[in-house]
């Protein structure tokens, strides 16, 4: 019996009596170039037993309404472009399924998809020897998962998975599954339509050289304003031009006014704009993924027009930048104050306690969603759909947290 094993059984083991510690645990049984799908289920089975204490806050409150609207298959088809989530939230309603389930269970899928993603990614490109690097690096890479933002809309978080997971399963392990985790990822939220063309470009036109890809995103940054509403008003199948046009024109069109959002989405940019760098600068490693990496960073400057377009797909984007710096770290060997190391250190303390953490208190301290950390699961038998609805005296009619005492913790 291997220590990967006998790790892996007292983490799941510690789930069920201290979540937090079997979610730490199970990290240490995680193991360079094997097949580490089994501890990603454990870390995402963590996840779904924290998310189910999840609230009606923001955009999971209009999921609830629509999953209180479904009555008929009709219904499904009429709710809009993102057919997956309405089929799956009517038949989970059919056989009595309640909706507070429905959040946890994508957050799952969410980590899982996620993780699996990047583990074949690093198994294909590198060969680790080091345990510690390996572990840290996933450490890394798990601080931008933002499941507590992506599970409030659910629809684009699990969108994202998919088409990432999709793209990566394409290039490397099973085109098959490839296909149809890109084709889940479409009907699951129409702005996944946008990646179709890279991926088809992807698949003719080879990247030579990365020298065009700043000058290039320049370019499309400035074309954005022009051709990004043209593009998207002249699409009429699947109602896409009137679906679009509040991204476009609409309130997702423009920045938030508040300091606090300005400064964490200008943060993002930043870190954004050094990964970007980074990959461009690197002339000494060659990946399967650099390709589409350079296609899609080009790409996603077609949406700047859209604040909230293009803060989503620099999201999906920043998936294969992370992961391809993160093979980088694997591969080489960093000096303990070199600016790589330091900055992996600060993306990842940002990531999670600003951007995982800071942005998302309100829901936190709504359901003391940290009760979630030392709680057993078990206690979650006495959890229903009557304590999930109590929070709807607490919330207006945006899904916004009005009756709260945040300040008093």
């Amino acid at each position: 019996m291997n220590n990967k094993f006998i790790i892996s059984f007292w983490s799941f083991l510690l789930l069920f009596i201290l979540p937090v510690a079997g979610f730490i645990t199970s990290f240490f049984a995680l193991r360079p170039n094997k097949n580490n799908n089994r501890v990603y289920l454990i870390m995402a089975l963590f996840y779904f037993f924290f998310m189910i204490r999840y609230p009606p806050f923001s955009d999971s409150y209009f999921r609830f309404l629509q999953y209180q609207s479904l009555y008929s298959l009709s219904g499904v088809f009429s709710s809009g472009n993102d057919i997956l989530f309405y089929l799956s939230a009517f038949i989970a309603k059919k056989i009595g399924v309640d909706f507070y389930l429905i959040p946890a269970f994508y957050s799952f899928l969410m980590v899982y998809f996620s993780l699996s993603a990047f583990g074949v990614v690093i198994n294909k490109e590198v060969y680790c020897t080091n345990d510690k690097k390996f572990i840290f690096a996933h450490v890394v890479f798990f601080s931008t998962l933002n499941i507590l933002n992506w599970a409030a809309g659910i629809r684009y978080g699990m969108a994202m998975v998919w088409m990432v997971a999709g793209i990566i399963y394409y290039l490397y392990d099973s085109r098959k599954i490839g296909v149809l985790l890109i084709l889940f990822s479409v009907f699951m939220h129409f702005s996944m339509l946008f990646f179709l063309p890279v991926i088809f470009i992807n698949r003719f036109y080879k990247l030579k050289s990365k020298k065009i890809i700043i000058p290039v995103c320049v370019f499309f940054y400035f074309l954005s304003t022009t051709i990004l509403p043209l593009v998207l008003s002249s699409i009429t199948f699947w109602g896409i031009s009137d679906h679009s046009s509040i991204y476009v024109d609409g309130m997702y069109a423009r920045q938030n006014s508040n300091f606090n959002a300005m400064f964490l989405s200008i943060l993002g940019y930043v870190f954004f704009g050094i990964l970007l760098l980074s990959f461009v600068s690197d002339r000494n490693h060659r990946y399967k993924i650099d390709e589409f990496t350079g296609i899609c960073s080009m790409a996603i400057f077609l949406s700047a027009s859209s604040i909230t377009g293009f803060g989503r797909f620099i999201a999906l984007c920043n998936f294969f930048l992370v992961s391809r710096f993160l093979v980088v770290y694997l591969e080489g060997n960093f000096s303990l104050l070199s600016f790589k190391k330091l900055f992996i250190l600060f993306f990842c303390v940002v990531n999670i306690f600003l951007f995982d953490i800071y942005l998302q208190r309100d829901q936190i301290f709504m359901a003391k969603m940290w009760q979630g950390l030392y709680k057993s699961p078990v206690t979650l038998l006495d959890y229903s759909q009557t304590d999930y609805n109590k929070y709807l005296y607490q919330i207006n009619a945006d899904g916004t947290w009005i009756q709260h005492d945040r300040d008093s913790y």
